[in-house]
């Protein structure tokens, strides 16, 4: 079958679940093989000091949570239910206070400098206390309702939270917050900011790095979950030119196509460009555009010294509180329109707080009818996101967020 003829079968919007046939359903996973993606080429590799996704992406392979949001064929996309990775379980004792224990015999991958130790509650605590105090973490606000986390024991962690959080879950499985990240990296790199530096406990270890060109990860043996991943190796390549990407996986190269809602490239931003000016001129105004790399407008716009209006990709947070209160909150670094709004900040607040879920339904209905009327940021069109894959890819189900590892963890290839 070409594969101009297996868009139909491999493809899918996300407005409901993916339908396989029985007899896919019901095979055998085949265990080896090497996946080619198309994704993008790092600013650096500590998740921490970096707000892009194109290092996110990278440590969900690599790398665990305490939680994470359910994959597969099964799940219905534009869901996201939560269930324990480096945790077994949890419970909370009260508004404030959550309880994770540890899953026993997880090993750090066989590398230096950790050299495939077991996995404790002390690495939770020093990632956590990384993340949220380290300068220069855009994503901190994501834990910043935490007061203090301790180990109870070594397979036991407890979270204190100032206040009630009813999204404090739901941060911690998303692959743009903690991952848990070990010590020994940090204190013999400095950071993480070297490739060298990604050992994790994930389904994949990285293997090698070639800038602006690719990467290659390969199968974690000692990965936790028994019997996976089923791929052997994850060949990634750079390639920012649309054109290119979609004739490189038409013709076979890439087992996924398009896979990144809201992402613009190279010649995308160029055809814009262009036809903000034609637009502009036709109203008689006179439009002065720079146009910058992503990590450099990253840079520009978290500082806060960008001039007039901006124009750039925008993370897919995948839950209200991400867009809302990172955006509108004073003193958030995501706050580029440097909204400073107490009427909005009350609602804000409120949400958070509110553990009634018809209830914080209505506060954010509430803050959006506000918002709609204050402008603080011109909103666009929502898109719709079609994903794209390669018919030999079974057990694999799409969904928003940047999670590709996890969502490839039990997939495996028909070929």
């Amino acid at each position: 079958m070409k594969r101009r003829d297996l868009l139909g079968i491999g493809s899918m919007a996300l407005v409901g679940t993916t339908l396989l046939p029985a007899s896919i359903r019901a095979q055998t996973p085949k265990r080896g093989g090497t996946i080619t993606l198309r994704l993008w080429d790092p600013p650096h590799f500590d998740p921490y000091l970096q707000v892009s996704y194109k290092t996110h992406i990278v440590y969900s392979f690599t790398h665990s949570r305490l939680v994470r949001h359910k994959v597969g064929p099964a799940v219905v996309p534009g869901t996201f239910a939560i269930e324990g990775d480096l945790a077994e379980s949890w419970s909370q004792p009260d508004e404030t206070k959550y309880v994770f224990k540890l899953r026993r015999g997880v090993r750090w991958q066989p590398k230096a400098p950790v050299n495939g130790r077991e996995l404790t509650a002390e690495d939770v605590v020093y990632s956590v206390e990384r993340f949220r105090t380290i300068k220069g973490n855009a994503n901190a606000s994501m834990l910043k309702p935490v007061d203090r986390v301790e180990a109870i024991d070594r397979h036991t962690v407890r979270f204190t939270l100032k206040e009630p959080y009813a999204w404090f879950l739901d941060m911690l499985a998303n692959p743009m917050a903690a991952c848990i990240v070990a010590r020994e990296c940090v204190e013999k790199f400095g950071d993480l900011r070297s490739p060298e530096a990604t050992v994790g406990t994930g389904p994949w270890m990285f293997e090698s790095y070639r800038p602006n060109v690719g990467m290659t990860l390969v199968r974690n043996p000692t990965y936790f979950v028994s019997g996976l991943p089923y791929i052997d190796r994850v060949e990634i390549f750079v390639d920012e030119d649309n054109a290119s990407r979609m004739a490189a996986f038409l013709g076979g190269k890439y087992d996924l196509g398009w896979e990144n809602p809201g992402a613009i490239n190279r010649t995308d931003w160029v055809e814009i460009k262009d036809h903000l000016k034609r637009r502009s001129q036709g109203c008689g105004h006179r439009l002065k555009l720079n146009t910058m790399e992503y990590g450099a407008y990253i840079v520009r716009v978290l500082s806060g010294k960008h001039d007039s209006m901006g124009f750039g990709p925008y993370t897919p947070f995948l839950e209200p509180d991400g867009y809302l209160f990172f955006q509108y909150y004073a003193g958030e670094p995501r706050n580029t329109s440097i909204v400073n709004d107490p009427v909005v900040a009350d609602l804000l607040v409120r949400q958070r707080r509110t553990l009634d879920v018809a209830k914080r339904r209505e506060l954010i209905f509430d803050i959006q009818r506000y918002l709609v009327k204050q402008q603080y940021y011109v909103q666009l069109a929502s898109s719709v996101y079609v994903a794209v894959w390669d018919k030999a890819l079974r057990n694999y189900g799409p969904n928003l967020g940047f999670d590709w590892g996890g969502r490839l963890m039990a997939a495996w290839l028909d070929r």
